[in-house]
Parts: structure tokens; C-alpha cells; sequence
């Protein structure tokens, strides 16, 4: 049987070093007794079953001794390397970004009403699906703007007091252009796109090869900076910031029971997904 008290003492914030120490001992006598118990137990079952299984079991028991010290020793990482290609991928991603926002924006800007505040490059984000599918095929493109204030004719209200006498006031206000499918840079696609279970386009990389026609430059530019995404935040600056400042290497876990083939898996980063 467990022993409540323990979870009570950590239930009303109550550090382990701070319960009484008859109290800590007994509690983490009890885990180590019922570990005894329940190894006892797996190893007459395990015994049941046969030489078989028991070599079987030896030899998971040794591929853990190995992937734990794989696990101490860690993948060594050349910060000093990385930081400066890092530097240079970064530049590129923010052209890219750029280049692309920009696009978005022209566009949008082109299906909007005259009286829709002008779309800037700061409201697109080419990591959108959502704006990505709005750009390609239409629909709904929602943006934020500081707008005046109104009174009931119609007229802008001004501070009257305080420091900021005089000024307009202002308030966030939810803008949108609504862009037909027939009128979209790749509208007469849209048919041929493949959707999610929700009914959404899907605007992966594969999908976006069938289109051959339109907008091919955006495309081209898009897939590009969705490599350098990939590539920078994930297995560059992503992998810098698990580097262990000890030792110049990451930590990484390597799972024996977490795959249906009984394949090991990694986690924390997945080093079996890192390139040399």
C-alpha cells in the first residue's frame, strides 16, 4: 500500500528535503520493497516461459546497458562550426521571409476594398497555411489594425485630458479580405488539391507541384523557405540550444518500449533523424 501521508506533505508544497526523515525513510523503503516484489514476480513469470525467453531478456538487458552509456557519452556538437553557418542560413531565411510577406501583401491588397486599411508585409506570414491557401486559392485573409475611434456621426474622438491630449484614440480592430476562388492566383487548381478530414486544401510540397501554371515563382520561393526553416530552427539553432555548455554535447534519449515493432526510438532531440 502506498502512503498518503508523503503526497500530502508535496500536496501542500512541502519539499522532499523538508519532510521528516523517519517519515521520507519509510515511504522510500516501501518503493524499494515493492520493486523487490514486483521483480521477483516478473522473474518467475519470465522463467515460465522458457531458455528462450529468458536469453531474450538477457539480451534486451544488455542493448540497455549500451544505450545507456550512448545515452552518457552523447553526440558530440561543434557550436563554433554551427554558429556562423547559422548566422548566414538566418540571413537567407529573412530574405526569403521577406520576399514572400511582400508578395502576400501585394496580393492581398489587390482583392481588398477601398476602404480596408493597406495590408504591409508585417501582417503575412508565409508559415500560415491558413494564408498560404487564401493566397493560392482564395478565401479569407484576417489581419489586425490600430483604427480610430468613431463617434456616432462618424467623426474620430480625441483625448481631452492626460498626456495624450489631443490624439486620436485608437483600438484594435479585426479587418478581412475576402478573395473569390476564381479570382485567385491559383484558383483553377483548387479542385485538383487534396484536403484534410476538415475540408481545407492542403498546401504541402507535394500538393503544390500540381500546380504548373500561375504562380510558380511563390511557389519555388516558398518550398525554399520551407527547407530553411526546417534546416535552421530545427537542426541548427534547435539542436544548439540542447548542447550541454560541460561537455560540447547533446544528451539525447534512446527508447527501448515506445515503437509496435520493438525498434528503438529517440526523443529529446530524435537522433536518428540528424544527418551528419
Amino acid at each position: 500500500d502506498k502512503d498518503d501521508r508523503i503526497a500530502e506533505y508535496w500536496k501542500n508544497g512541502i519539499d522532499t528535503p523538508e519532510i521528516p526523515v523517519n517519515e521520507i525513510t519509510e515511504y522510500a523503503d516501501g518503493d524499494i520493497k515493492n520493486t523487490g516484489i514486483v521483480f521477483r514476480e516478473q522473474f518467475r513469470l519470465a522463467q515460465a516461459r522458457g531458455p528462450e525467453f529468458m536469453n531474450l531478456i538477457q539480451t534486451q538487458m544488455d542493448a540497455l546497458i549500451a544505450t545507456t552509456f550512448m545515452e552518457f557519452h552523447g553526440m558530440h556538437f561543434d557550436v563554433d562550426i554551427c554558429h556562423p553557418l547559422a548566422l548566414a542560413m538566418a540571413k537567407r531565411y529573412d530574405k526569403y521571409r521577406l520576399f514572400l510577406c511582400q508578395m502576400m501583401a501585394d496580393e492581398f491588397n489587390n482583392h481588398a476594398e477601398i476602404t480596408v486599411p493597406v495590408v504591409t508585409h508585417e501582417d503575412c506570414n508565409p508559415g500560415s497555411v491558413q494564408q498560404v491557401s487564401t493566397y493560392l486559392f482564395g478565401g479569407v485573409f484576417k489581419y489586425r489594425r490600430q483604427l480610430p475611434v468613431l463617434d456616432d456621426d462618424g467623426n474620430e474622438i480625441e483625448y481631452k485630458t492626460g498626456a495624450r491630449k489631443g490624439q486620436v484614440k485608437t483600438k484594435w480592430t479585426d479587418c478581412a479580405i475576402v478573395i473569390e476562388q476564381r479570382f485567385a492566383t491559383a484558383g483553377e487548381f483548387a479542385d485538383c488539391m487534396s484536403t484534410t478530414d476538415a475540408g481545407a486544401l492542403q498546401v504541402d510540397d507535394k500538393n503544390l507541384k500540381k500546380i504548373n501554371i500561375g504562380p510558380q515563382l511563390f511557389i519555388e520561393k516558398l518550398v525554399a523557405f520551407r527547407e530553411l526553416d526546417k534546416d535552421l530552427n530545427t537542426y541548427y539553432l534547435g539542436l544548439m540550444e540542447l548542447v550541454w555548455p560541460t561537455d560540447s554535447c547533446i544528451h539525447g534519449n534512446i527508447n527501448h518500449c515506445s515503437t509496435g515493432t520493438g525498434r528503438t526510438s529517440s526523443s529529446a532531440p530524435n537522433m536518428q533523424n540528424v544527418s551528419g
